[in-house]
């Protein structure tokens, strides 16, 4: 069952190249959709830049670059932009 997504950070710059203190919530979200409900996205979504990315996800720009980014690209085997 999927859980409600908590609220996005108020601002995805504020933590662009020093990681925040702890995730958002809504980065662990994330993670928990793509590591046990299957999430991976399409063409549209992998072909968003990182300020983008961190945009749609609603997360700061270092999770997105840091943790969403790597976790995609891992479970995709390549660069999660080139699902299509």
């Amino acid at each position: 069952m999927m859980l409600p997504a908590p609220p996005r950070v108020d601002n995805i710059q504020r933590y662009r190249s020093d990681p925040p203190p702890e995730h958002s919530r809504r980065c662990l979200w994330w993670v928990n959709r793509i590591l046990n409900e299957g999430w991976r996205g399409n063409s549209r979504i992998h072909g968003l830049g990182y300020y983008a990315s961190a945009e749609y996800f609603g997360v700061y720009i270092w999770e997105w670059l840091n943790v969403l980014y790597p976790l995609l690209e891992r479970l995709t085997g390549d660069d999660p932009r080139a699902a299509g």
